[in-house]
């Protein structure tokens, strides 16, 4: 059994969850990973919570911890968190997945941050907040990075380190971005970053041209929203970027070609081309949003739909990357792949 508990996900939420992370403490010594959610409408919440507090001392050798809480009501973490200066100096991966509508939690994850100080992968998420209580928060203030960071998971430009705390970060996911981050990660950590993952992408189109921003080893780029503005690789980007795979994670396979015309503007403006791959994942050709639901959406009669669109909208493209010796694959949500 022991042996087994060197991976333990738990969810709070079943007939004993209290007696299950009791059992926990039991073979605490043996876990390395722990994932734990712990939702607050339960009247059990609380008591859940102190037998994670007495729980946890026992796990010392654990190296990474997510903890999720959820449900938007309000708990007294303290015991918590007293236990949590047990095991944060150990960490080396951290995932703070918290609800922003309770204040005390942004001190919570103050607590939490100034005990994992060693971390090499770092993640706070916010759960049921409003977009414009993610953007630049003013209650927190920028995370503490440390020379082993590498990893950074985070909401918005609010939470960025600066770049003297966080000299070895290599891969950055954020939620919300717009033009003026990606000139702030350029200035503090333009010397290190290599991948940007962003989910929302929240500026216009400039009105008057701007000096393009160059993250001189940038090589991976994820983008998780509908679409990507053709302006971004023509407008904001500057062309010496070594672009070396580009990831779009759209809803609409109608939505992609704007953006694959931007990136072929980008590409022609470039001494150097080093671009190796362009996907276009989780796409679909139905709108999922509008009541279809997931077995009935993509029907054969709308799987042909999506190859039409393809033959129309992405042949030239597709070409285009072949000539180039590009990798060009479209992969759709229910598994058919055109490559």
């Amino acid at each position: 059994m022991p042996i087994r508990c060197k991976k333990v996900s738990m969810s709070a939420d079943g007939r004993s969850p209290v007696n299950s992370i009791e059992v926990l403490a039991l073979y605490g010594p043996h876990v390395r990973e722990l994932d734990i959610v712990v939702p607050t409408f339960y009247a059990f919440s609380q008591d859940v919570l102190g037998a994670l507090a007495t729980a946890l001392p026992a796990c010392v050798r654990l190296e990474a911890f997510t903890f999720r809480l959820s449900g938007g009501y309000s708990v007294c973490l303290q015991s918590f968190l007293d236990a949590f200066t047990s095991i944060g100096p150990k960490l080396r991966h951290l995932d703070l997945q918290l609800n922003w509508q309770d204040a005390s939690l942004v001190e919570a994850a103050r607590h939490c941050l100034a005990h994992a100080k060693d971390v090499v992968s770092l993640s706070v998420r916010l759960e049921s907040v409003p977009s414009s209580r993610a953007i630049g928060d003013p209650d927190f203030p920028p995370l503490r990075g440390s020379d082993r960071l590498i990893e950074l998971h985070i909401p918005s430009r609010a939470y960025l380190p600066a770049g003297s705390t966080a000299p070895a970060l290599r891969k950055l996911h954020i939620e919300f971005f717009d033009r003026s981050d990606l000139t702030r990660l350029a200035s503090v950590l333009g010397d290190s970053l290599e991948s940007l993952v962003f989910d929302l992408w929240t500026s216009e189109a400039p009105i008057f041209a701007e000096p393009k921003i160059l993250l001189p080893k940038l090589h991976a780029v994820q983008y998780n929203s509908v679409r990507l503005p053709t302006f971004f690789f023509t407008d904001v980007l500057h062309a010496d970027t070594p672009l070396e795979t580009v990831h779009l994670r759209g809803k609409l396979l109608f939505d992609c070609p704007e953006t694959i015309y931007g990136l072929q503007r980008l590409l022609l403006k470039q001494t150097r081309r080093v671009l190796k791959r362009v996907t276009i994942a989780e796409t679909c050709g139905t709108d999922h949003q509008f009541g279809a639901d997931e077995e009935t959406a993509c029907t054969v009669g709308a799987l042909s739909q999506i190859k039409e669109v393809f033959d129309t909208s992405f042949s030239a493209a597709h070409e285009w990357a072949k000539d180039e010796g590009i990798e060009m694959v479209v992969a759709l949500t229910h598994g058919l792949t055109i490559a």
